[in-house]
């Protein structure tokens, strides 16, 4: 849990492989000594395999072999044993509920720090796009919406006024963080997300219109969603042409897993692509693709995508078994609140870069909840 409970934090990764190696010591050990009943069973064993299968398959003929089987390792081998280690040890509804309070508090805890710092600290207006160059505008999002969710969740259930009164306070302060970033991609994510978790809750639904149309109103950036604006961008419309030129060279197993291998001009000589590509669009600084399906379609090819798409697809299948099947209320709600972070990851995915370590992490920590509470559910099947 103190794993998670960092990952927010920039600039504490020493501190955060501490907490992932020492856990991944201990197992392995109990394991050898037969002390542990490990086990990794989930609809999701198979597309995970598959994917990792291809992503290893193409490291081996990667553009830069070093650099892609240290991003297989690095942002998927190390995940999936994230996973494992996480169905494994955070496997009751207690242990769920006690890990969202973690995650939700320490963003919390963050992004009230962070706005402080941001905007009284040193003195930015108002109107400045909120983030940092250790945390970008791209990826605060993810974390805000996600424990957005979750504090609905939890609200939905809790009793104590104190308790509730924390997750009302922070629900406010990480909507008003999500629309300071004035990213019109989080815009359209925390709508259609919160949409579908509050979809049962009229009165929650009516009071997150109020507080979103409240702050969308005082804070700036209100233009940056207009009709007429919010898909005007000729820097993501450049990035796709340049993304889109890249899978006509590699469109079956793409460049390989690296994630910086657009950093190498030896490797990605941009120019070459400027004939095919229009000329208002040309002068696009091309460092990766700010979409995790060109991403993935630029990185792994058609099939990569297609293999990642499974994951997704087992998913979306485990939340609505859960939903539709689900033993009591409170598995029916946890099914819907997972099913919204999923819309929410793909949403933000579309618009923004997502394979870095603090997103990946949030990823896995969905798959994770939503193996855990199926798991519950078959269990009260069996029962």
């Amino acid at each position: 849990m103190l794993f998670l409970f960092l990952n927010i934090f920039p600039r504490v990764n020493f501190i955060k492989d501490i907490f992932f190696y020492l856990p991944l010591a201990i197992t392995l050990f109990l394991i050898y000594l037969k002390k542990l009943d490990f086990s990794i069973k989930s609809p999701l064993l198979l597309p995970i395999i598959m994917f990792t299968v291809w992503a290893f398959l193409i490291s081996i003929f990667a553009h830069n072999v070093f650099e892609s089987f240290h991003s297989f390792y690095s942002h998927l081998v190390r995940y999936i044993i994230f996973y494992c280690l996480f169905i494994n040890f955070l496997d009751t509804k207690s242990k769920i509920i006690t890990l969202s309070w973690v995650i939700v508090l320490s963003t919390i805890i963050f992004f009230a720090g962070a706005l402080i710092y941001y905007y009284i600290t040193l003195q930015n207006p108002l109107s400045s796009r909120f983030g940092f160059s250790y945390f970008s505008i791209n990826i605060i999002s993810f974390g805000t919406i996600f424990s957005i969710l979750l504090s609905f969740q939890l609200l939905s259930t809790e009793q104590f006024f104190f308790r509730k009164s924390i997750l009302i306070t922070g629900i406010i302060l990480l909507v008003a963080a999500t629309l300071l970033t004035q990213s019109r991609g989080a815009f359209i994510s925390l709508v259609i997300s919160t949409l579908i978790i509050l979809a049962r809750n009229k009165f929650f639904l009516i009071s997150f219109i109020v507080i979103l149309v409240a702050l969308t109103s005082i804070l700036p950036g209100k233009n940056r969603i207009s009709p007429d604006k919010i898909f005007d961008d000729n820097a993501r419309i450049g990035i796709l042409y340049y993304s889109l030129e890249i899978v006509k060279d590699y469109p079956v197993m793409g460049t390989g897993f690296s994630i910086d291998v657009f950093k190498n001009k030896k490797i990605m000589n941009q120019e070459k692509y400027w004939e095919n590509i229009p000329e208002q669009y040309r002068s696009v600084n091309f460092i990766l693709p700010h979409s995790m399906p060109l991403s993935l379609l630029v990185r792994t090819g058609i099939i990569g995508l297609i293999l990642f798409s499974f994951i997704f697809i087992t998913l979306f299948r485990m939340c609505f078994k859960i939903i539709q099947s689900g033993k009591n209320e409170f598995l029916k709600g946890w099914g819907w609140c997972l099913v919204a972070t999923l819309v929410m990851f793909i949403i933000s995915g579309l618009f923004e870069p997502v394979f870095i370590h603090s997103l990946d992490t949030i990823f896995y920590t969905i798959c994770a909840m939503i193996t855990i509470i199926w798991k519950i559910n078959e269990k009260a099947d069996s029962s």
